[in-house]
């Protein structure tokens, strides 16, 4: 038998007697039918869900770090010169250096010198090393090494680099001025986040 809806019957036969052992006039037998029906609802709820919230990163910001051009006295040492020289001759051994930062700055910046300028105080200039870092001299039509004025750059650590140099000057005039370019580079724009061997070598 289909029972529409779908459902569950269970039936059965209730005795109600009066006599534990008797059957009497007064006894009563009831047929039971239960139906079960079977039912398929959809529920439904719904709740409303914010987007996370991106949560804020503590962070200083480092600053650039600031630049230095010294011409020392030339020591022993290959790096550096014992004093800022107040007077000079011609011929005296002298080093240019040139420094940035601090040693957490050398973690995340390197430097290249470039577009050093040698002038008289007026109208005399003299480029000594060129807009990429090489030691040249304007006089000629190309950029030609000079290393009686200025010798090859060399970079000891990535924000350092100091050059040897024997002291000259203009014809007629006593004091000489040098103004140069540094040029920042961020590591991690380069190639294996290291400074460009060329800007590097010991």
């Amino acid at each position: 038998m289909q029972i529409n809806p779908r459902g569950l019957i269970m039936s059965g036969v209730m005795v109600v007697a009066h006599h534990s052992t008797l059957l009497t006039y007064r006894d009563r037998a009831y047929r039971i039918e239960c139906y079960y029906r079977e039912d398929n609802n959809v529920v439904q709820t719904e709740m409303r869900v914010n987007s996370q919230s991106p949560s804020p990163l503590a962070s200083e910001p480092i600053p650039l770090p600031s630049c230095q051009y010294n011409v020392e006295m030339s020591s022993n040492s290959s790096q550096s010169g014992t004093s800022s020289p107040a007077i000079v001759t011609i011929g005296d051994s002298v080093v240019h250096l040139w420094t940035c930062g601090d040693p957490v700055h050398s973690t995340i910046y390197c430097m290249q010198v470039h577009s050093c300028v040698a002038d008289d105080g007026g109208s005399e200039k003299v480029t000594v090393i060129d807009e990429s870092g090489l030691i040249c001299m304007t006089t000629s039509h190309r950029c030609s090494t000079d290393e009686e004025l200025l010798s090859s750059l060399t970079y000891p650590t990535p924000l350092r680099a100091f050059a040897r140099s024997r002291v000259f000057k203009f014809a007629d005039k006593s004091d000489i001025n040098f103004a140069c370019q540094i040029r920042l580079m961020m590591k991690q724009d380069t190639v294996n986040g290291t400074c460009p061997v060329s800007f590097f070598e010991p």
